[in-house]
């Protein structure tokens, strides 16, 4: 079985991992073999270890989180575990040692932590560079044992995100903050004591962006409002809620608050008053700035003390818009009201409004945390939760919690509620669980009076429940052996167990030798209790266990006795993840000997490497979190300073000249070529296109025809009529033109048009092609791929095609283009960047969603195996590989005059390697169109989107992450020629495999398989070389099959070393007037027909005309680009009866012979 588990493909474990909790997923799992360890990323990025078995945590501390430290980007940490896992680690993670283990941590909870201990504990945040949030949850102790001041600036001031849960104590800010400034905090979640220590909080962090309050129940005293008289305005602040269900609010303090945010945005507001002022709207409106464009808001008036007359004023809706609702509870002199929708995280709701509840849920989707209290009987409940299905906390209290709760009234048909996210459910009384945990299926937490599970299990004492996992009882009376029997009976996944007992108890020991027998392996019982253990027990307290469980000597677990609290944390040796499947209790039997096989391999390859690569990241700037994942893995060192002498790669996110560096003098390798960027933009791409399509028609079909503009303005305006001349003929729509700024990314600047003369006004270059208008489509929706090539080295070319891409579709069911729809980017449109603000965009959640608007090539290459024969698809896989090598062929003679501008010509120019992007639309009869080619295709590796808050967040992305990290890590090894892989691939027989190499229905190709080897004496490539260069997701396609003679496409890589010779070897950049003539003379144009005068001639006019359009084009000569246009006039002037083929042949033979040029080619 450990075999077959092995052998299933990724997304398959992952999909098993679901129903795993993270620890248990590191604990079966992580470092049986490199392949899970890949597929198991996200568990190693986001560590947390609450709730499980004291055998998994020690294990998962002492032996994972050393492995995994440097890739843990979030770790919640836990102050209980200080005292029961081994010292040597307490000293690791309870001190400033912790950035060690996790020195790339981004997000750190603390949880259980008193006040005074994290004080302490705030002097260990000091070294983390990329830690900005902190999460602080159960905080205890007293509100002036913490200084918040010390804790905003923890980490040398990194932090911009602090974060309190509503189960921490209130805090407080000392009177006097003149001398004290937090400018770092932008995000802040803080339970204070008072409206006053909110004042003295906003003098402090007047950066901030987000701020949200919850305030205690201490009573101010004196003038609220006077306490904002002097805080300075924060301009920054965006986003501001407040919540206090205990303090009545003051309109005049409430204002006097609002006024000191002039930027506000979205406010969010749910307070207790007894003034007059908050019911009318408009007096809450007009004191708002005028840029809030959200209010929300619940507000709890107490009407005591009132007549009839003003209760029926109040209760009237004149005093508000149709988009609040009010719940008026006579009985309780109470009136709630609040926005529809109600966007608030939380609610507090009388039993007895149940009937005044608007229909639908809809407007109750935000609410996560309900409390609904003053129940009567539960229909009240039941009608109340019809409305919130989306709840993760209910908390119910009752009138009196010792009296049962009745269903007092029976409605004519039953009650029905769902509430499928539910997670914990507190309930104080005594009623009826079992409709409640039936709506709940997932509910993973509940807290309870002894009474009611009491009642429960007396009734249901047959059923069982699989998702509860915790469980608080309060007010235990006596013992009940038997009812612990049967709650572990009923709830079978319980793991943690924590009983308060109701009153002293004489002996504690007896209770426990009850509990003791009944614990099932894995589980943790806590005991809350009056009274003490005896001192025989607490002199040796662990054997006492042992002696009166299922425990022995062997056994991993732990337990505490601290104030008389009691704690146990149990585990057995034999405990496994059996509830789920058997596969896992044999994968784990199986964990040493997998273990000791990986061990080994890693000190052979370890062996292997005398020295450990090292690689400038001080230019990766985009590129620098997917790089120095790679580096990890790698382990290989990084320079961040890049001034270290010994470099064997330097990486840049842009260009070849990002820094100052001199390259030429350096034997490290470069991830760029020079001149790549220039080389590739819209218009030099397609100039170099287009002088191959000159000299092969037939090879260059792939690119759509193109013009120049302004240059071409007027011939495109002429073409474009004869086009829709022949379309009108023809009866068909008009052809459609797509213009792109030359220089342009990210979809910006690009338009269609069907008149030709709308181009707008050009102030730069850009060009203009025929748009494809039948393009494939995939449930109506147009789609690009994104492939990524590796130019490995130049001399003798090398070629590699990474086996997985990017599928990036448009968010607007496609039309053909017409007038009314050119201007939908949305429909026409693929580019990510410009799709990602639609409000339809997809994230890819999981790495095989199949309808996200960006996806893994793959996926759509199974998508249209559904549709398409298996010939069809391996001709379209064909023929992209064959325009990817036609392209880079083109781009080859223009980067070949960039290298020798750059590094000295008698460099072996194989110091550059460099990741391009190809960009290609696929048509509906699945042939390849090639858009353009981007030097620096994005190698980032997270998405940006806005949040709830309507702030722009960045969050990791798991399919670039998936498909980009193993594409830098194998560029990486193939860039120092180290193998990745034992395993040698066959470069002939391995088609383009955009599947995934897990994937159960991988598509491949019989005919190909069948392919021999290919001669590579083309490029004089030895069979080392290849294998030296294969990978487990590069394949090599060029050199490659013998179907293309590819040979005879290098005609124009002899132009470029003609040019070097005559031009760069001679100390100039651009061909002058001087060099052609001689080029002219040499190769015997000059004659009676054509004169000296001649050439100089049309030396001016191709220069003029350079010069008039080509604001790049140097100012002294002809760059190589229009030195082709000139050698191939020149080459017709020389042999006017040939083709252009014959006659540039012709002359680059009599250059070659002329110039002595046979060695350098």
């Amino acid at each position: 079985m450990c075999l077959i588990f092995e052998n299933l493909p990724d997304e398959i474990i992952l999909y098993i991992c679901q129903y795993l909790r993270g620890a248990d997923v590191l604990y079966s799992f992580y470092n049986l073999n490199i392949r899970l360890n890949t597929a198991l990323t996200g568990y190693c990025r986001y560590v947390n270890l609450m709730r499980v078995a004291y055998k998994k945590l020690t294990y998962v501390i002492t032996h994972v989180l050393p492995c995994i430290g440097q890739h843990v980007r979030s770790f919640c940490l836990n102050i209980y575990w200080e005292s029961m896992i081994p010292d040597q680690l307490s000293q690791l993670l309870y001190s400033s040692r912790l950035c060690e283990i996790f020195p790339y941590i981004e997000n750190l909870t603390v949880r259980g932590f008193s006040s005074e201990r994290l004080q302490v504990f705030l002097d260990c945040i000091e070294n983390f560079p990329r830690l900005n949030n902190l999460k602080i949850q159960f905080l205890s102790g007293s509100s002036t044992g913490i200084c918040l001041t010390k804790l905003f600036s923890a980490n040398q001031g990194r932090l911009s995100k602090v974060f309190f849960d509503w189960n921490s104590i209130d805090l407080d800010i000392p009177q006097d903050t003149s001398d004290i400034s937090c400018p770092n905090i932008q995000e802040l979640t803080i339970p204070l004591t008072s409206i006053n220590t909110l004042a003295r909080l906003c003098k402090v962090i007047s950066n901030v962006h987000c701020l949200y309050v919850n305030l205690g129940t201490f009573v101010d005293i004196g003038n609220c409002a006077e306490a904002f008289k002097d805080v300075s305005p924060l301009f920054r602040l965006v986003d501001f809620s407040i919540h206090s269900i205990d303090w009545f609010c003051p309109f005049d303090a409430f204002v006097a608050m609002i006024r000191k945010m002039p930027s506000l945005q979205k406010l969010k507001f749910h307070l207790c008053t007894q003034e007059e002022c908050f019911l009318v709207e408009e007096n809450i409106r007009i004191n708002l700035p005028i840029s809030c464009c959200q209010l929300d808001y619940f507000i709890d008036y107490r009407l005591s003390g009132m007549d009839s007359e003003i209760k029926n004023l109040l209760t009237s809706n004149r005093n508000f818009s149709s988009t609040v609702h009010l719940l008026f509870d006579e009985t309780h002199d109470t009136l709630n009201v609040h926005t529809v929708p109600c966007r608030l995280q939380s609610m507090v709701l009388l039993g007895s409004v149940a009937k005044q509840m608007m229909p639908g849920s809809s407007y109750t989707e935000h609410v996560r945390n309900l409390h609904i209290y003053g129940a009567q009987c539960l229909n009240d409940v039941f009608q109340i939760l019809q409305h919130f299905r989306h709840l993760n906390i209910l908390s119910i209290s009752m009138n009196n919690s010792r009296t049962m709760l009745n269903n007092s009234t029976t409605p004519n048909k039953p009650i029905v509620f769902h509430l499928p996210y539910l997670k914990q459910l507190c309930i104080d009384g005594t009623c009826e669980l079992s409709n409640l945990l039936d709506a709940a299926p997932d509910l993973y937490q509940f807290n309870v009076d002894f009474d009611c599970v009491k009642m429960f299990i007396q009734n249901h004492s047959r059923s069982t429940r699989t998702s509860v996992r915790s469980i608080d009882i309060f007010d235990w009376t006596g013992t009940h052996a038997e009812l612990l029997q049967h709650i572990t009976q009923t709830f079978v996944t319980l793991d943690h167990l924590n009983i308060h007992m109701a009153s002293r108890i004489s002996s504690m020991d007896s209770f426990l030798l009850e509990c003791l027998p009944v614990c099932k392996s894995g589980m943790r019982i806590s005991l809350g209790v009056t009274g003490s253990l005896s001192e025989q027990v607490q002199n040796n307290i662990r054997q006492w266990v042992i002696d009166h469980s299922h425990l022995s000597e062997k056994d991993s677990f732990a337990v505490q006795y601290r104030q008389n609290w009691f704690q146990s944390t149990l585990m057995s040796q034999f405990e496994i993840c059996v509830t789920r499947t058997i596969l896992f209790c044999r994968l784990l039997l199986n964990r040493n000997l997998l273990g000791m096989a990986s061990k080994t391999a890693k000190r052979r390859f370890r062996k292997s490497r005398r020295n450990v690569p090292i690689v400038d990241t001080s230019q990766a700037r985009s590129n620098l979190e997917v790089l120095r994942m790679c580096l990890n893995d790698l382990g290989w060192k990084e320079c961040i300073s890049g001034n270290s002498a010994n470099l064997d790669i330097c990486w840049n996110a842009a260009g070849f000249h990002d820094g100052s560096r001199n390259y030429a003098s350096l034997s490290a390798r470069v991830n760029k070529f020079p001149g790549m960027s220039d080389v590739l933009c819209k218009s030099n791409l397609t100039r170099s296109l287009n002088a191959m399509r000159r000299l092969f028609p037939d090879e260059y079909k792939f690119y759509p025809r193109t013009w120049f503009l302004p240059e071409q303005r007027e011939q495109f305006q002429r073409d474009a009529n004869e086009i829709h001349k022949r379309d009108r003929k023809r009866q068909r729509p008009l052809t459609t033109f797509i213009v792109k700024p030359s220089d342009g990314s990210e979809g910006a600047g690009i338009y269609l048009i069907q008149d030709p003369t709308r181009c707008s006004a050009m102030n730069r270059e850009h060009i203009v092609q025929e748009y494809i208008d039948r393009p494939l489509l995939i449930n109506g929706l147009k789609f690009d791929v994104r492939i990524y090539v590796l130019i490995r080295q130049l001399d003798p070319l090398e070629i590699l095609l990474y086996d997985e891409g990017l599928a990036r579709f448009a968010t607007v069911e496609y039309q053909a283009p017409s007038i009314k729809n050119l201007h939908e980017a949305f429909m026409h449109l693929t580019n990510y960047s410009l799709n990602k603000r639609s409000a339809t965009y997809k994230h890819a959640v999981d790495v095989s969603q199949a309808d996200a608007s960006k996806r893994k090539f793959s996926l759509v290459w199974l998508q249209l195996a559904q549709s398409y024969n298996p010939e069809d698809i391996e001709r379209a896989k064909r023929l992209i590989k064959e325009m990817i090598n036609k392209t880079v062929i083109a781009i080859l003679p223009e980067l070949r005059v960039q290298y020798a501008l750059e590094m000295p010509t008698a460099t072996k120019q194989n110091q550059c390697f460099q990741i391009i992007g190809f960009d290609i639309l696929l048509t509906d009869r699945l042939k390849p169109i090639l858009l353009e080619v981007n030097s620096n295709p994005s190698l980032r590796i997270d998405y940006d989107h806005m949040n709830e808050v309507g702030k722009l967040v960045h969050e990791p992305s798991l399919i670039d992450e998936e498909i980009k990290r193993p594409l830098v890590r194998e560029t990486l090894q193939l860039a120092l020629n180290e193998r990745p892989s034992q395993r040698i691939k066959n470069i002939t027989n391995h088609p383009i495999e955009s599947c995934s190499t897990h994937d159960s229905t991988r598509i491949r190709s019989d005919s190909e398989s069948s392919l021999s080897n290919s001669s590579v004496s083309d490029s004089d490539l030895s069979t080392d070389t290849l294998q030296e260069s294969v990978s487990e997701s590069l394949e090599v396609i060029y050199p490659s099959t013998p179907e293309i003679d590819y040979e005879q496409m290098f005609l124009l890589e002899k132009v470029a070393f003609i040019y070097i010779e005559l031009v760069l070897k001679r100390g100039y950049k651009a061909l002058t007037n001087r060099p052609f003539r001689q080029l002219a003379s040499i190769c015997g144009i000059i004659d009676q027909g054509t004169p000296m005068s001649a050439i100089d001639i049309l030396y001016v006019q191709i220069f003029s005309k350079c010069k008039q359009y080509a604001s790049q084009s140097p100012a002294t000569g002809l760059d190589f680009s229009v030195f082709i246009e000139a050698f191939f006039l020149l080459s017709q002037r020389k042999y006017p009866n040939s083709s252009l083929l014959e006659s540039v042949t012709q002359l680059i033979d009599s250059c070659i012979h002329h110039l002595n040029l046979k060695n350098e080619l």
